[in-house]
């Protein structure tokens, strides 16, 4: 039986909480509203028996830890598909918005956020994202506090599958003084480039 360890999980959503920051930092609100709307599918996943996404866990996790009176789980996965999958903002299903129109805070912090104007649901993508944010934090609170519960189970059995993005290891093969080999031909920092084994 897997056990979820404190911190654990925590620890493993700390790439998904710097990829945020920086898209915050540097304005990428485009690429923040894709991050935003994969989390609840990854929360979802990794705490369920099978570890996969399907929509009914995805609209569960949002009544859960997103309630909102104007976007309503159900919303809230119609605007994940159109945007993942197709690129649009226009509605997929027969809701109460048309039209979803994301936006950014200004550089004074103000923002648009939540505001019905006629069909269309204006939305701020910052404001959005730290509100799923604090969600998926919820969750883990939640997760780690009842680690020997089913769920809890679930995640830490889920948990090794979940992606990473590893630091690239280059094999540095001897060469002589006067050339460089072809692995040192990048413009990589030498700092960065660690042998693939180490000899006997």
């Amino acid at each position: 039986m897997d056990v979820l360890k404190p911190g654990q999980l925590d620890h493993a959503f700390q790439p998904y909480w710097h990829e945020m920051r920086t898209c915050r930092q540097h304005r990428a609100y485009w690429t923040l509203l894709h991050i935003t709307v994969c989390l609840p599918d990854i929360c979802a996943a990794l705490e369920s028996e099978s570890g996969r996404a399907k929509r009914k866990k995805y609209e569960n996790w949002c009544e859960r830890y997103l309630a909102h009176p104007k976007l309503s789980a159900a919303e809230h996965y119609d605007m994940r598909c159109i945007v993942l999958h197709e690129g649009r903002a226009e509605t997929k299903e027969p809701l109460r918005y048309e039209w979803y129109s994301f936006g950014q805070p200004t550089y004074a912090g103000e923002a648009d956020h939540m505001r019905v104007e006629g069909l269309t649901l204006r939305i701020d993508v910052d404001r959005l994202s730290q509100e799923v944010q604090n969600g998926a934090e919820r969750w883990i609170k939640e997760m780690e506090a009842e680690s020997s519960g089913h769920r809890g189970e679930y995640v830490a059995a889920n948990l090794s599958s979940l992606i990473r993005v590893e630091p690239i290891r280059v094999l540095k093969s001897p060469a002589p003084s006067s050339a460089l080999s072809a692995a040192q031909t990048f413009d990589e920092p030498t700092s960065q480039v660690a042998p693939a084994f180490s000899p006997d």
